[in-house]
């Protein structure tokens, strides 16, 4: 199983299939198929540390979203670097800080401000001289995906595995990269996301 699946194999056999042993390697891929597909739709789901390079400007807008934690966050003019450090809202701040803007209902509206001395300021100007380390995503592990994630991919794993699981014996895996995956795999059970994650489901055009 992947770290970053959104459900246990125990689970996916036991909640989601119902199957006998015999079916681990089959199971294990259809779970990670789902849990990259649904990451995909709603953005990650377990939490993982991501490195992005930022151009200066007055805000920055993390590119996987929801953001957990921002670890570190630097800017380079050449060989001098300044580290920020994350301020706390309505405090004095620092006099190099930042503050983390985070939507409370929808997790895709993140920003990131540059503060001095409580107040916002533009990021220093410069082509990718931002370096920003964070943690993106809803849940620290497997086991501590929240109900509402595990149920629609169970939803999806039951779908899917009526469809394909005699496929397997037929000809090539639809679940590993180069296996003959294409846009019909989706189309099983995309709608199930939107209809319980709709209100999750990243815009058009935010990768």
């Amino acid at each position: 199983m992947a770290t970053l699946d959104i459900l246990t194999l125990g689970e996916a056999i036991r909640a989601a299939l119902g199957v006998d042993t015999g079916h681990e390697g089959d199971v294990a891929r259809m779970v990670t198929a789902v849990s990259g597909r649904i990451d995909e739709l709603v953005g990650p789901v377990v939490n993982r540390t991501v490195t992005e390079y930022h151009d200066g400007g007055s805000v920055i807008w993390p590119r996987q979203t929801p953001v957990s934690a921002v670890t570190t966050l630097k800017h380079a003019d050449g060989a001098t670097v300044t580290v920020y450090t994350e301020d706390t809202w309505g405090s004095a701040g620092n006099a190099d800080g930042f503050l983390v803007g985070q939507s409370g209902s929808y997790p895709h509206d993140v920003r990131i401000h540059r503060r001095s001395g409580g107040t916002n300021v533009a990021w220093p100007a410069g082509h990718s001289s931002l370096e920003l380390f964070y943690v993106a995503g809803r849940a620290a592990d497997t086991a501590s995906v929240p109900e509402r994630y595990k149920e629609v991919a169970i939803e999806c794993m039951r779908r899917l595995w009526d469809r394909e699981a005699s496929a397997w014996a037929r000809g090539s895996d639809p679940f590993v990269e180069g296996g003959g995956q294409s846009s019909r795999f989706f189309k099983v059970f995309d709608y199930v996301v939107a209809e319980h994650l709709g209100d999750e489901m990243k815009p058009p055009g935010i990768g």
